[in-house]
């Protein structure tokens, strides 16, 4: 099975092992040159598999759970402690990729997506998104098509953050049928509007509150619904319960609302953490703050270098997070340290999104993607600090990623567009 290697060429013997379903043989040695790249890899394990050309998939490799993402001879030059007259064990596994889905034309720069319901059952043909233009509306969009728009906003709107109103989150099967949702969106006219949507044909704004000073450039809700966030360019963050705001007998003026301070540049990011104890903030002064929900205090944090443009908090974890930054690069957070704990590269411009895959089968690593100025999403495995794939779906910045279902992803843009792209094993 070995292919004849030229005299004079520098090799070495490896061997192969997987948690993938089909396996090459136990403990066998293979010589192959050390210029080999993923490439060459790929076709020898397919050559062991017995797979014609028409069959042949490409795989990724790992040693002791990190990528090679260049030839293997620039791997083990930068692993020096790595025996080369030893048997070199690799993992091998199948190369995640990402097609181009639906695409959904709106009016203006789409600075924000949120899904309400994320869709469990892998139903790729459903897709349910709110969006949040520089035209001024909310939207929301089923399967490209748009449903409701919500009018009210009087510049454009930066932030959107969607929630369902029951407690099963997964896609309708019934064809245009969307169930009762609850969003929150903020816009540069310096408000946040909360709306309702009841299996109507429009978007309720329910509630208007002008407690920033400024554009309001992020918002969340928490994973109960309960509670939401804003972040905004006055430097201060605003949390109020979502029944209050939703409740009319409540005048505004007697709304319960806590204000954060800290940041010395506008905020431009926030998240609860996956147990809703904390919520995170980032901005324009490259600090990464947490907050405790129970008494809007500030508990921790640490500064950085660059600016923070996005976060996304882990769904399972809650003391690790993400950030897209100015200096084309993402990071890895754990709260309970001051400092990053990893830096992610491919990108050449600005990190505008960021956001953690959902479904824990994609990888037996956790999976994140990232949206940046350069129009492209890249998709990375938390064991290589280069991308494993990159998806050019956009043709100007993307400016929000948001998962759809486990392994859909759906992003806004500059280019006035949302898209959804799929990731495939």
């Amino acid at each position: 099975m070995e292919e004849t290697i030229a005299e004079h060429v520098p090799t070495v013997i490896v061997s192969f092992h997987t948690s993938f379903d089909e396996e090459v043989p136990a403990g066998a040695t293979f010589t192959v040159p050390k210029g080999i790249t993923k490439g060459g890899l790929s076709t020898l394990i397919n050559k062991l598999l017995g797979k014609s050309d028409e069959e042949a998939v490409p795989f990724d490799f790992l040693y002791e759970e990190e990528f090679i993402s260049q030839s293997l001879d620039k791997f083990l030059k930068a692993h020096p402690d790595i025996d080369q007259d030893d048997t070199i064990l690799l993992e091998y596994t199948p190369s995640m990729t990402m097609e181009e889905g639906q695409e959904m034309p709106h009016d203006d720069w789409v600075s924000a997506v949120s899904a309400p319901f994320l869709n469990t059952e892998v139903v790729e043909s459903e897709s349910i998104v709110v969006t949040g233009c520089y035209d001024r509306r909310v939207r929301l969009v089923h399967n490209g098509e748009v449903l409701a728009v919500g009018d009210g906003h009087t510049s454009a709107v930066k932030s959107v953050a969607a929630h369902a109103s029951g407690t099963a989150q997964k896609t309708p099967k019934r064809k245009r049928h969307v169930p009762g949702f609850t969003a929150v969106s903020g816009s540069k006219d310096g408000t946040v509007r909360f709306w309702k949507y009841s299996d109507a044909t429009s978007l309720q704004s329910v509630r208007t509150l002008k407690y920033h000073t400024d554009s309001v450039d992020c918002v969340a809700i928490n994973k109960l619904g309960d509670l939401a966030v804003s972040g905004s360019w006055d430097k201060s963050l605003k949390l109020l319960r979502v029944a209050d705001a939703l409740n009319s007998s409540i005048e505004t003026e007697n709304l319960q609302v806590a204000t954060m301070n800290g940041h010395s540049r506008p905020v431009l990011a926030v998240k609860f953490t996956c147990d809703g104890a904390n919520m995170v903030s980032s901005g324009l002064d490259g600090q990464v703050r947490v907050w405790d929900v129970s008494t809007a205090g500030y508990k921790s944090g640490c500064s950085g270098e660059y600016a923070v443009y996005s976060l996304d908090t882990h769904p399972s974890d809650p003391n690790i997070m993400l950030t897209g930054h100015s200096d084309k690069r993402s990071r890895l957070w754990d709260l309970r340290a001051q400092y990053p704990t990893k830096t992610f590269s491919g990108h050449t411009g600005w990190v505008y999104s960021t956001a953690w895959c959902p479904d824990g089968t994609l990888s037996k690593s956790d999976c994140f993607v990232t949206g940046s100025e350069d129009g492209k999403i890249n998709l990375h495995d938390l064991r290589s600090t280069r991308p494993l794939s990159v998806h050019e779906n956009h043709t100007d910045g993307v400016l929000s990623l948001v998962f759809t279902a486990p392994r859909v992803v759906a992003s806004g843009s500059k280019d006035t567009t949302v898209k959804t792209t799929m990731l495939r094993v």
